[in-house]
């Protein structure tokens, strides 16, 4: 008795992708800091033939093709955060972080301006270990800018 085995495969792709019938390069959200010039890093080299990332989406780390802007950021604890949402860090509540649009990076700024210290001046973190004021060695508080957020 001869068996014979056929193997089929779909040419059925989710929303935005398309199938590729050769081995070839997909773009990703790895690293979409790079300028367009550079796209060929962002790609996952010898990728096999299927479904891949139509023209002008990343594979994004969930599995899907997104457009740039929606690709997020994997934070060391790897978790992905949304592309433009803020948070403090629990290991440092004295700064706020976003996740830039379209870059995949996060970039953390102080919650507010240090003041500038004058001659015969101090900093003084007891009201708000974040954001000091400026204490005149005399002991008044000189009023400070805070950013907001």
């Amino acid at each position: 008795m001869i068996i014979s085995a056929a193997i089929y495969f779909t040419t059925d792709c989710p929303d935005n992708e398309t199938y590729v019938n050769h081995t070839g390069y997909e773009s990703t959200c790895s690293l979409p800091s790079q300028p367009p010039a550079d796209r060929h890093s962002l790609a996952v080299k010898d990728t096999p033939p299927g479904c891949q990332c139509a023209d002008g989406y990343f594979r994004d780390r969930a599995g899907d093709c997104v457009l740039l802007e929606q690709c997020g950021c994997l934070l060391e604890s790897g978790a992905l955060v949304e592309p433009g949402k803020q948070w403090i860090p629990a290991d440092d509540h004295c700064v706020i972080c976003e996740c830039l649009m379209g870059s995949g990076e996060v970039v953390c700024s102080l919650k507010c301006d240090l003041p500038e210290v004058g001659e015969d001046e101090h900093l003084d973190y007891s009201n708000d270990s974040c954001c000091p004021t400026v204490v005149h060695d005399s002991g008044m508080y000189v009023p400070h800018k805070y950013v907001g957020w």
